[in-house]
């Protein structure tokens, strides 16, 4: 689809000129979405849609959420006061998202306080490649919340499905070692909520909206807890 525009404006132009009209619109109380929509001519149509799909979710995720997302800051936030850790998994983009948010904690997301105790247990190339190789890929969390977890500490797991083996692994394993179990999962929740503490279920069947959710309440979670510190 063509870029829409009148009047020989250059398209890119055009669009820059009804966002700056939409801003005060958007200032004045007006929904994002319809704000949106009052722009949506001057766009193709795979962007608008993109955007539009991401928005939507966002919004069912934050009235559906809200209140398991602020019940695992305060686990987060409890743990990693009493000197304990969090330890988070996932496989493919659900890794990258561990490995982000590990980093939020270490390093920090907004303002400046002390490094808080996260280690993504996806980011160990040999820990991970030995234990694939010597015990199987569905023990490869479970075997370093074995190592690694202490009672009091932390376990997240990610999973867009809800039914990765090794990150359900791992969870149960947290749980024996006495760990606090905390899933970001999306779809129906697959075998999450049966092994999580508390179980955030993205209400999306789309699992690039999922896990640009799992990130927005990553973020979210890492700023709800250094607010606190």
């Amino acid at each position: 689809m063509p870029w829409l525009y009148d009047g020989g404006v250059e398209p890119r132009h055009a669009l820059a000129v009804r966002w700056r009209c939409t801003k005060m619109e958007y200032s004045q109380g007006m929904p994002w979405l319809y704000v949106f929509e009052s722009i949506s001519l001057y766009m193709p149509e795979t962007i608008r849609q993109e955007f539009i799909s991401h928005i939507k979710v966002a919004e069912k995720t934050m009235e559906r959420c809200a209140l398991e997302l602020a019940q695992a800051a305060d686990v987060c936030y409890d743990a990693l006061k009493a000197g304990r850790k969090i330890l988070l998994m996932g496989n493919g983009g659900s890794a990258a998202d561990a490995l982000h948010l590990a980093a939020e904690f270490t390093g920090r997301y907004q303002t400046q306080r002390v490094g808080l105790a996260a280690i993504a247990l996806n980011s160990d190339a040999a820990a991970l490649t030995s234990i694939g190789n010597d015990f199987g890929f569905d023990m490869v969390f479970s075997r370093q919340v074995e190592a690694l977890g202490r009672k009091g500490d932390v376990c997240i797991g990610l999973s867009t499905s809800g039914h990765s083996a090794n990150v359900i692994r791992g969870l149960e394993r947290a749980r024996i070692k006495g760990c606090k179990t905390i899933g970001f999962t999306g779809r129906e929740g697959g075998n999450m909520p049966e092994v999580s503490d508390i179980c955030i279920i993205v209400p999306s069947d789309i699992t690039s909206r999922i896990q640009e959710m799992h990130l927005l309440m990553g973020h979210t979670l890492v700023h709800l807890v250094e607010s606190r510190w």
